[in-house]
């Protein structure tokens, strides 16, 4: 059970990590692909 909590404490701290590197890198991509455009 103690596994179980450190678990969910370890995934809700890395999880918003996780979804700010999702952000960035879409944010980069994007901004790559509108570079490739010419705009």
């Amino acid at each position: 059970m103690i596994v179980v909590a450190i678990i969910g404490i370890v995934a809700s701290i890395a999880y918003p990590s996780y979804q700010g590197y999702l952000t960035d890198t879409y944010r980069a991509q994007a901004a790559s692909d509108l570079k490739a455009c010419g705009m």
